[in-house]
């Protein structure tokens, strides 16, 4: 069986919204308490917060900058979803849930940001209404209930 080893991609550089979203996450991050979660950047500049406390050091190695427009936009579903896309790998995942599950009110805490990342998921919750019309439009996506199947 041979091994095939692929060449590293060159990682582009953020945009200039991927550089303020990340800019402002990983200032949030230094709120964390009780341990340690070391980062490595797209572009392999590393990033320490937390003060180890329990001795806990996480290490995740971030892959593509926009990462932390996913987690801004769809929170712990994008982190999910990045996560089996190979966006981010990390060395302790039930740990590094718990660090920020612990962290949580750091996520959950109203703000214009949260706020406005909110604001498009609710338009579109909004034209998901469960009138005749959009339940009809709703079945019609989620169903296929043409004969095909059959």
């Amino acid at each position: 069986m041979t091994k095939v080893h692929s060449l590293p991609q060159a990682v582009p550089a953020p945009s200039w919204i991927d550089r303020r979203i990340a800019a402002w996450m990983l200032g949030a991050l230094k709120q964390i308490e009780g341990s340690s979660l070391r980062m490595r950047l797209p572009d392999g500049r590393w990033y320490a917060v937390g003060n180890g406390n329990d001795g806990a050091l996480v290490t995740v190695m971030i892959h593509r900058w926009e990462l932390f427009r996913r987690l801004l936009w769809y929170q712990d579903i994008g982190a999910g979803e990045a996560f089996a896309e190979g966006w981010w790998e990390t060395d302790d995942l039930p740990r590094l849930c718990m660090i920020f599950l612990r962290a949580s009110t750091m996520w959950t805490s109203p703000s214009l940001v949260r706020t406005l990342t909110r604001f498009p998921q609710y338009i579109l919750w909004k034209q998901q209404r469960n009138t005749r019309r959009g339940s009809r439009r709703n079945i019609a996506y989620h169903y296929d209930l043409s004969n095909d199947f059959y």
